[in-house]
Order: structure tokens, then C-alpha cells, then sequence
């Protein structure tokens, strides 16, 4: 039933979310409508991935973290590309979710396996709105850097604190 259940939920945030595309940003008195119906469908997307990902927690970070980047990015896509999404909103989510994993290192020794790789996934992937600056897909740099210095710091902690860990794991799963 929770899968019928969860199958049924993504099916009807992707139907809103295309359905989205028939209104466009100049019609007036869509843009309130649209917002909140977003934030409501986006917000019950976050929370079934959370549910879903619930065991593996630095899974369930980095896919939080793509899915909340892509409902940010779309959601500035439908109201008429102003690009706050690449200058401040990936930044931002990207940022958290490296502090996220992060912290779980520090705390939770115990846990093994895809919570190293994912956790090291996520933190490169901060590198992301450098290279979003760098390419001149958005002209804020203040979030862009402070996302690249909190990824590079990242690294430099998970390869202090795991680093053995992540390479006995690549060992174990793909033979490197």
C-alpha cells in the first residue's frame, strides 16, 4: 500500500509540475496561484523522498539536495528565468546539505557504505555553483565562492575523518 501509495503521490506532482507549463509567467494573477501550488507540491515531494530515504540518511541528503536544486531551477524557469536559482537557491540547498553530511560524519561513526559515497558525492557536487559562476550562467559570486570554499573544506574533513573508510568502500563495490 505505501508503494501504491508513494507511486500515486509522484505521479501527481509530476502531472502538476508539467502541468505548470501551460500557464505562462505574463498571465495575470497566476503568479500567487502558481507559487503557492508549487511550494505545496514541491514540499510534499521533499517530504516523501525524506520518508522514502529515510534509513540511509546521506542518500536521503543528496537526493533532497537534487530534488530541491531541480524544483528551484524549474520553478525560476516557470516564472520567467531571473536566474535566483542558479545564483542563490543551488548555492544555498547545496551548501546545507554538505554542512548536513558533514555533521553526520562527525556524529554518527558507525554508519558504513553508501553513506561514505554519498556523502563524498555530495560534497563535490558543492563544487557545482563555481563552475556555474565560472561558465557565466550567474553573476552573483558571494554564494558560488562560499559554496566552493564550504565543499573544499568538506573534503578536506571527510578525507581526514573517512578517508580510509571511502577507499576501503570503492575496494569493496567497484574493485579500485
Amino acid at each position: 500500500m505505501l508503494q501504491v501509495l508513494f507511486l500515486v503521490s509522484l505521479a501527481l506532482i509530476g502531472g502538476s509540475f508539467a502541468a505548470q507549463l501551460f500557464f505562462r509567467p505574463q498571465i495575470d494573477g497566476i503568479g500567487p496561484l502558481r507559487s503557492v501550488w508549487l511550494g505545496i507540491a514541491a514540499m510534499w515531494l521533499v517530504v516523501l523522498m525524506a520518508v522514502r530515504r529515510r534509513r540511509t540518511i546521506a542518500r536521503g541528503i543528496f537526493y533532497l539536495m537534487v530534488i530541491t536544486s531541480a524544483v528551484c531551477v524549474y520553478w525560476d524557469y516557470l516564472t520567467g528565468w531571473h536566474g535566483w536559482a542558479l545564483a542563490y537557491a543551488v548555492p544555498i540547498v547545496f551548501s546545507c546539505a554538505i554542512l548536513g553530511v558533514v555533521l553526520l560524519a562527525l556524529l554518527f561513526r558507525a554508519d558504513r557504505g553508501a553513506h561514505v559515497v554519498f556523502s563524498w558525492i555530495t560534497v563535490l557536487l558543492g563544487l557545482l555553483p563555481v563552475a556555474f559562476f565560472a561558465f557565466g550562467w550567474t553573476v552573483q559570486a558571494i554564494p558560488s565562492v562560499i559554496c566552493g570554499a564550504i565543499a573544499v573544506i568538506a573534503v578536506v574533513l571527510l578525507q581526514v575523518l573517512r578517508g580510509q573508510e571511502l577507499h576501503h568502500e570503492l575496494e569493496r563495490t567497484i574493485h579500485v
